[in-house]
């Protein structure tokens, strides 16, 4: 599923409810990488029978997480898929929070 081609995650991705990673991942000015071809994989690959139909969605926090995203061309060879792969941090979880508490308020009847 090519998320552009997909009315309900464009308009998902406009409103800034779910975020395309590897559009994220993908330099300015650059087309995002294609990741189905029928007759083999390689990059900047385009026409018939070549489109993005992997894709990988997230929220906000997992944008957040997302430390880095690669493509795996070196396991694509024979396959007509493009594999990526994602490492995550799990850092912004794990940071010291504090916050000010009111004083708890007793009251006497």
């Amino acid at each position: 599923m090519n998320p552009s081609r997909s009315k309900e995650v464009s308009q998902s991705v406009l409103n800034g409810s779910i975020r395309d990673i590897a559009a994220d991942w993908t330099p300015r000015n650059s087309t995002i990488q294609n990741t189905f071809s029928k007759t083999g994989i390689h990059p900047g690959m385009e026409g018939t029978g070549i489109t993005r139909i992997d894709a990988l969605l997230g929220n906000m926090p997992a944008s957040h997480i997302t430390y880095n995203f690669e493509y795996l061309w070196e396991h694509a060879t024979g396959f007509d898929h493009l594999p990526f792969r994602i490492t995550i941090s799990h850092k912004a979880f794990t940071q010291l929070i504090t916050t000010l508490r009111q004083p708890l308020v007793l009251t006497r009847k």
